[in-house]
């Protein structure tokens, strides 16, 4: 157990210095394991299908209440959830990147100051695991249909594997330790 958050805390640290998070500007993730993972689940309720990959946290009985409303900002589309009080970009990355290429992508959207603002990050995972609906809603995708359907698995910020962030999955309705390093980006900001 040890041995596995020495190894998170270097893979978090060597995250940080490539994506260059200052982190008097910016929150960067925590290092969660899959203990950390199973007690989030559980704790907030949030919905995660079982697999014989991810038992130690799936939670087939949860369901995050959003109250979602999308809305066009400078002419960008949003989504905003007044349960969370979280503003999320509609779709997000249209391919997907790799961990160490997050920060770039979300920077250029702060740059341009997308739908007016420039406080754009990625979501931490409690964050992300709010989007996750207990059954298929968009298509085959657990998420709401007010979001995009490009983005089926998005990173986190929370941080504990070689490849990246933890991701959540909206084509399986599952959270997950990535299996290799491709995943999209779906900003998210406080409001």
């Amino acid at each position: 157990m040890r041995k596995t958050i020495v190894i998170c805390g270097l893979i978090m640290l060597a995250s940080l210095l490539v994506l260059g998070v200052d982190s008097s500007k910016k929150s960067p993730g925590r290092i969660l394991t899959k203990g950390d993972v199973m007690r989030l689940v559980k704790q907030e309720g949030f919905f995660c299908k079982c697999y014989d990959w991810n038992r130690e946290f799936c939670n087939p009985e949860g369901g995050y209440k959003n109250d979602f409303k999308a809305d066009m900002l400078s002419g960008n589309a949003v989504v905003i959830d007044r349960a969370s009080g979280l503003m999320w970009h509609q779709g997000g990355s249209f391919k997907s990147l790799r961990f160490n290429d997050v920060g770039g992508w979300i920077d250029e959207l702060n740059r341009t100051g997308y739908a007016g603002y420039k406080d754009w990050r990625l979501p931490t995972l409690k964050e992300a695991a709010t989007l996750l609906e207990n059954a298929p809603m968009n298509g085959n995708l657990y998420i709401d249909p007010l979001f995009s359907t490009e983005q089926g698995w998005i990173w986190s910020s929370d941080i504990c594997s070689s490849s990246g962030g933890w991701v959540v999955t909206f084509a399986g309705g599952t959270i997950g330790m990535p299996k290799y390093g491709l995943f999209y980006v779906r900003p998210v900001r406080s409001f």
